[in-house]
């Protein structure tokens, strides 16, 4: 997966197959992943479904108890935010 975020800066992440640490990947069924990034203030949950031919992916950000910002981290430092936006989705198989 591939993540932009932009804001005063503008940086961009991969996340390969070998998620460890602060994200988990795991199969919900036999058609559907799950990425779980978890992050000091929020999750950034990634649904994954294919079917034959296609696929479809949904992004949600859910505070943590007591969290009044939500938290992004780009490999080298942490942001803030009231409430990121999400502007663009794609999934593609390959």
């Amino acid at each position: 997966m591939d993540l932009t975020i932009k804001g005063t800066t503008s940086n961009r992440l991969r996340f390969d197959a070998t998620l460890g640490g602060m994200a988990t990947l795991r199969v919900v069924s036999s058609n559907q992943l799950r990425m779980t990034w978890d992050l000091p203030n929020n999750l950034l949950i990634v649904d994954l479904r294919v079917s034959p031919g296609a696929c479809t992916m949904t992004v949600d950000n859910k505070l943590k108890g007591g969290a009044l910002q939500y938290s992004m981290f780009d490999g080298g430092a942490f942001y803030f935010c009231d409430r990121p936006k999400i502007t663009n989705h794609t999934c593609t198989m390959r």
